[in-house]
């Protein structure tokens, strides 16, 4: 029985040996890529995911921003006392215009 192990100890150390390691690296190396593609594929789902989440999202504001701007298009000024004024002057400085609205 001893014999025996020494016989198949001495056929691993044969040139068998090394591409039995080489075999080895290369399992670890496929299995370490095969993580990475996966972990791609994740990531990349749930991108997408939030993607289609915010897209949702900017729908509902722009659909209630336009039922707003509706609103005050529909709204009559001039029965709430509101008057359109007479001139428009833009005043210049450093800052930003500011529009003075006379009547």
């Amino acid at each position: 029985m001893h014999n025996f192990k020494k016989i198949i100890i001495g056929a691993i150390a044969s040139p068998v040996r090394p591409l039995l390691i080489l075999v080895g690296f290369l399992l670890v190396g496929y299995i370490g890529l095969l993580a990475t593609v996966m972990t791609y594929g994740v990531l990349q789902m749930q991108s997408a995911e939030a993607m289609r989440d915010m897209s949702a999202k900017v729908a509902t504001l722009d659909a209630e921003y336009f039922s707003t701007i509706s609103t005050i298009n529909k709204t009559d000024l001039s029965a709430q006392d509101f008057v359109k004024p007479i001139s428009v002057a833009y005043v210049e400085g450093t800052q930003t215009a500011v529009s003075m609205r006379t009547q």
